[in-house]
């Protein structure tokens, strides 16, 4: 899990996640967790969907990667976004 930290007003985005993950149980039970906490919640299954995302990373309070997934890692877009300059923290 990571949480960007960038400029600009947060109240925009605080309650915005992209969650990436392919399993389709803990989709469901995430999604449902989150949505009934009152966060609004998008979700990829891929990495390659979850590169698309990336250029509106300030769209979003959070990220929440799985590690393993079919066509890559969490990891892999977490060093895309740092690339990418966003302040990121743990």
């Amino acid at each position: 899990m990571i949480r960007l930290m960038e400029r600009g007003d947060l109240n925009l985005r605080k309650n915005k996640i992209l969650l990436l993950e392919d399993d389709v149980s803990l989709v469901d039970g995430l999604q449902y967790s989150l949505k009934r906490n009152g966060f609004e919640v998008e979700t990829v299954r891929m990495v390659s969907e979850a590169i698309k995302y990336l250029p509106d990373l300030g769209n979003y309070a959070l990220l929440l990667l799985d590690v393993t997934l079919p066509d890559g890692t969490g990891f892999e877009v977490c060093e895309k976004v740092r690339k990418q300059g966003s302040r990121i923290s743990s």
